[in-house]
């Protein structure tokens, strides 16, 4: 693979893309690098201290880039792009057949500590599942108590 310029610009570029900043951390490259290992098919990943010697061919001019690796960051960094502006989002579906369609919006889970955003299955579902309506009805449980006690407390000084 030709190691000039234009090809560790673009090498670069697309470290820049993935990271979302021109000062990438050595934790940032190593998961890059750990991702692009796993989609090139390679069992030992690309460590962030080379993809960072790689940045800075400058001072290291000897060190090549991989083809393979080039090849994985150009494309992971081309999808980059193609879902900028976008907001990842996770899919746990249970009865929903695969390649299915859903036409709903969202909500946000009614238990305050929970931010989890669902699909509802029903029109007045508030919670995204048993075990948060089963903490909610705990938490308004305890709280009930505790004013409950505190009246009871506020009466007996008077």
């Amino acid at each position: 693979m030709d190691s000039g310029i234009s090809v560790h610009k673009a090498f670069r570029d697309a470290i820049f893309e993935l990271c979302g900043t021109n000062w990438p951390t050595r934790s940032d490259l190593k998961k890059i690098g750990r991702q692009a290992a796993d989609i090139a098919g390679r069992v030992k990943p690309w460590g962030g201290a080379h993809l960072y010697t790689l940045l800075h061919w400058d001072r290291w001019p000897k060190y090549k880039i991989n083809p393979k690796l080039f090849n994985v960051v150009l494309m992971m960094a081309r999808n980059m792009k193609s879902t900028n502006g976008k907001k990842p989002v996770v899919v746990l579906a249970g009865k929903v057949r695969e390649g299915a369609v859903v036409l709903a919006k969202s909500r946000r889970c009614a238990r305050r500590r929970c931010g989890v955003h669902f699909v509802p299955v029903t029109p007045n579902q508030k919670f995204d599942s048993e075990s948060c309506e089963r903490r909610a009805a705990s938490s308004r449980r305890k709280h009930r108590k505790e004013i409950k006690r505190r009246n009871h407390s506020g009466r007996r000084m008077r």
